[in-house]
């Protein structure tokens, strides 16, 4: 029984649900998996964010030499990009950080009802990860737009 390990006799006594990735000591592929997920964390998010700063200010920069349709064109496409970072920290950073704390925090004293609604709310953003980039930039096409509302009238 694991409870009769020396180092690990205090989780019995302490309750709760207890889920081990591996023997103690040692969670085998896990530890690796997680911190791959904690490197993409923290690789991709200032990456997204650089570059949607500096094209902002590049944008800016170069709105006095060009016309005023390709203006246009180039905020819509602006605000295409701002929307697809807002869907990356929705699906992508949010979840993965939520998930990331539930490891480091104990949640064993929660309702249980917790645990299951963060996941419940989660999970689905967390699978539309790739789906809402494409769908973003689909739906912000105005010729797009023209064709669905065809659709539903």
């Amino acid at each position: 029984d694991i409870f009769q390990i020396t180092d690990l006799a205090w989780i019995g006594e302490r309750g709760g649900t207890l889920f081990l990735f591996g023997t103690p000591g040692d969670a085998q592929y896990f530890k690796g998996e997680v911190l791959i997920l904690a490197v993409t964390l923290v690789v991709i998010a200032p990456f997204i964010a650089v570059l949607t700063f500096s094209s902002t200010r590049t944008m800016k920069r170069q709105n006095v030499r060009l016309a005023s349709r390709t203006q246009q064109v180039q905020n819509r496409l602006a605000r295409v990009f701002f929307v697809q970072l807002i869907g990356v920290n929705i699906c992508y950073i949010l979840p993965l950080s939520v998930m990331l704390l539930q490891m480091v925090i104990d949640l064993s004293s929660a309702p249980p009802a917790i645990s299951a609604a963060i996941r419940f709310i989660l999970v689905p953003f967390f699978s539309l990860e790739g789906a809402q980039l494409s769908l973003i930039f689909l739906l912000k096409n105005p010729s797009h737009r023209q064709v669905i509302q065809q659709l539903f009238r």
